[in-house]
């Protein structure tokens, strides 16, 4: 593997790939997470393991003084002559500008209790599983009608929809510890365990079930991404393993030449983009939805930092700032109108069923896309031009949470894009949307929602449980 200081990657320790190294993962705080010795041969993977082994269903990145290590990357490409421990930036992976597939939510509680509401067949009626919610749940996510709880002690639990991954009875006993990650499309889980092995249930067409290509799925895994009814796994080597319904991004086989050095996955509804380590992305799947990129190649084949999509479509972010997007023109695939505006400066861009919204580093927010769907954000234009630090949506409104903790709605009403009230005037720290709804956390720990009812926008049942003490929102 070449690494240089030039590419961003951390000089190589000129050392046998047969020495052992004495590592220490030591989190932001200096406290120790783990330490022990690793060959040089082994893969950083290991220390990833070994960091998800204290906080199961959180994701991290790892530092060693100012290069982010990669899971595919050798320890021995390790400088020891830096002589500082390697840092474990803890990642919540909600937190990433994704689509939420789900009707229900979930409010982690001091202790990682859980609180569900929204409509009851989705997840939000969890008293079938509520004794195994009580404590030690720190991930929840959700397909379009069930839900998955991660737990400290590597186990998960399910509920919600049985055919759509709430009955993972099938897999139970796999699912009993060591799991790391859990990723969800709209009818199907995987679950990514500490050995690099991937575990599915649900819908058998939309990757519920991995037969087809289980060999390649029992190690060495460090990623599983879902578009709308498949799943896309990184493995170690830089490699992509892809599994569901093959017009939706399961079948990879026309671009698998082409899919090595891989380390980042995205997913529309039926089609997925892949980040390689040299910023170049390669698409794949329902064209129409974003698997052909051709009208945009040119922009694409270096300097990609991140991608987002809406159901049909994809946003990239480069690393100058500027944003390209492809797919259906009408679910944001074409930004022609407010192309000059996107040119630099975009830090953070999201996603709802058909448009976007991207954050600049001024605190100015742009949309576009489908009018319906939060494309149109002129009603709002004004509140929208400075102070914003985070976009999420619902499947036709967005919300932009501002620096006063202030919250602005804008698209369908009814899902969340109209809201009234002192509530979200100040002190909100986080705010998740369901399909139809929102829920926003403020400072105090309390829980405000508005949208559909039956998508988690009325909570009155549970209000008594969400008024303190709620640490995080999922769904």
């Amino acid at each position: 593997m070449a690494a240089s200081e030039e590419q961003g990657e951390p000089p190589l320790k000129k050392a046998k790939a047969e020495s052992a190294f004495r590592i220490m993962l030591v989190d932001i705080s200096g406290n120790e997470v783990a330490c022990g010795s690793w060959h040089g041969s082994c893969k950083v993977l290991e220390l990833f393991q070994a960091a998800r082994r204290l906080k199961p269903g959180l994701q991290c990145k790892l530092m060693h003084s100012k290069f982010e290590l990669q899971p595919q990357m050798s320890v021995s490409s390790l400088d020891q002559s830096l002589a500082c421990p390697v840092t474990v930036v803890w990642i919540r992976a909600l937190q990433k500008s994704r689509r939420t597939y789900g009707k229900a939510f979930a409010a982690i509680k001091a202790g990682g209790s859980v609180v569900t509401w929204g409509e009851p067949g989705a997840g939000g009626d969890s008293s079938s599983v509520s004794e195994k919610l009580q404590e030690g749940v720190v991930q929840v996510v959700s397909s379009s009608s069930a839900l998955a709880a991660v737990k400290a002690d590597g186990s998960v639990v399910t509920w919600g929809q049985p055919t759509t991954g709430g009955d993972s009875s099938s897999v139970a006993e796999k699912l009993q510890e060591g799991v790391i990650q859990v990723v969800a499309n709209w009818c199907a889980f995987a679950a990514v365990k500490v050995d690099g092995s991937v575990i599915t249930w649900g819908d058998p067409s939309s990757g519920g079930n991995g037969t087809i290509v289980s060999a390649k799925l029992q190690q060495d895994v460090v990623q599983v991404v879902g578009s709308g009814y498949a799943f896309a796994a990184i493995k170690t080597d830089g490699s992509v393993v892809t599994w569901g319904h093959p017009h939706a991004g399961g079948d990879s086989s026309s671009v698998s030449d082409k899919l090595q050095g891989v380390v980042q996955i995205f997913g529309s509804t039926s089609a997925f983009a892949a980040l390689r380590s040299d910023g170049s992305l390669v698409t794949w799947g329902d064209e129409s939805a974003g698997g052909n990129s051709s009208s945009v190649s040119g922009k694409l084949q270096e300097g990609v930092v991140q991608v987002v999509a809406s159901s049909y479509a994809f946003a990239a972010i480069r690393l100058d700032g500027s944003v390209v997007s492809w797919g259906d023109p009408g679910a944001g695939g074409s930004d022609s109108l407010v192309s000059e505006n996107l040119q630099n400066g975009v830090v953070q861009v999201a996603g709802s069923n058909s448009a976007f919204a991207a954050l600049k580093a001024d605190g100015s927010l742009l949309t576009w896309g489908d009018p319906s769907a939060g494309g149109n954000s002129s009603s709002v234009f004004e509140k929208l031009q400075a102070g914003v630090v985070q976009v999420v949506s619902s499947s036709y409104a967005f919300a932009a949470v501002k620096a006063d903790g202030s919250v602005v709605t804008w698209g369908l009403s009814h899902d969340g894009g109209s809201v009234v009230s002192g509530r979200l005037q100040e002190g909100v720290v986080q705010v998740v949307g369901t399909r139809y709804a929102f829920a926003a956390v403020k400072s105090d720990g309390s829980v405000f929602t508005w949208g559909r009812p039956n998508s988690g926008g009325d909570s009155s049942y549970v209000s008594k449980k969400l008024q303190t003490d709620v640490l995080g929102l999922f769904a």
